[in-house]
């Protein structure tokens, strides 16, 4: 068997990525924090993850008036399609229990509030605020939204 230097070269470039891999996912500082049932650990571990694999830092965490988590992204400097299969994996795996969105606008829209910079926010996170809770609803609760039903003719 003839290894050339091209396969060595190949191998030993193959080995480095997959320990930088393993050290991004394993420092202490990307893995997610343990929960803890606030919404701001759970926050921190969606921006972990974000970061981790590959949303860009310079995107926007903000908030609304009702304490909603946003993420955003402006639609004219990124694949927005991207980003929002890897925003819907983070939330699904770390941020279930908050409110949340992904706004892709052209411009910040007004009515919402600048928190930080995706990087900014996961060195400082203790400067996020917490968020409202995503709660089940109760029986009476569900009730009130059901509709009667109507037949059509």
């Amino acid at each position: 068997m003839k290894i050339t230097i091209t396969s060595l070269l190949f191998f030993l470039v193959m080995i480095v990525e997959l320990a930088s891999a393993g050290t991004l996912l394993h420092n202490g500082a990307n893995l997610p924090s343990l929960r803890d049932n606030t919404t701001l650990t759970d926050a921190r571990n969606v921006l972990k993850y974000l970061q981790v694999l590959g949303f860009p830092s310079n995107k926007i965490a903000a908030t609304d008036t009702v304490g909603t988590f946003i993420i955003f992204s402006n639609r004219t400097e990124a694949n927005t399609t991207a980003m929002t299969k890897t925003v819907s994996y983070c939330y699904r795996n770390y941020g279930h229990s908050f409110y949340f969105t992904h706004y892709k606008y052209d411009y910040f829209p007004s009515g919402i509030s600048y928190m930080a910079k995706l990087g900014d926010a996961t060195v400082n996170h203790t400067d996020l605020p917490h968020f409202r809770n995503n709660k089940r609803l109760t029986t009476q609760e569900l009730n009130a939204f059901q509709h009667p039903i109507v037949e059509f003719q």
